[in-house]
């Protein structure tokens, strides 16, 4: 089967995984069951009342400044580790079937923070 033809599929999910030049064929049911349950986990995510991404933004900015000025990076460092546009947080989640030589399939399943108000 094709990569077109699984894209016609409505019960299908295909998308970039986080590493590499990888394709992802996801079950969308199956998908969406996992992002609720992630999304249910108090002990992994928050609610925020309030979108913090501008004064945290602002706070690592100010530290790798002071990184910067204490010579304990270099100036490549300190541009590339500073935010010039901030976005808040997004949910995004990839489940990875990787094969190992010799080994059984084994999966991954990557999360990041969710998105804020």
């Amino acid at each position: 089967m094709t990569l077109q033809q699984l894209k016609k599929d409505p019960s299908l999910i295909i998308t970039k995984a986080d590493n590499g030049n990888i394709t992802t064929v996801l079950d969308k049911e199956r998908y969406y069951h996992k992002i609720n349950k992630m999304q249910d986990n108090q002990e992994t995510y928050k609610h925020l009342k309030t979108n913090t991404t501008a004064s945290t933004t602002q706070d690592v900015n100010k530290f790798v400044t002071n990184l910067l000025e204490s010579k304990k990076i270099t100036k490549k460092q300190a541009l590339d580790w500073k935010t010039q546009i901030p976005q808040h947080p997004v949910v995004r989640t990839t489940e990875i079937t990787k094969r190992k030589q010799h080994s059984p399939t084994t999966k991954f399943f990557s999360q990041t923070h969710l998105p804020t108000g």
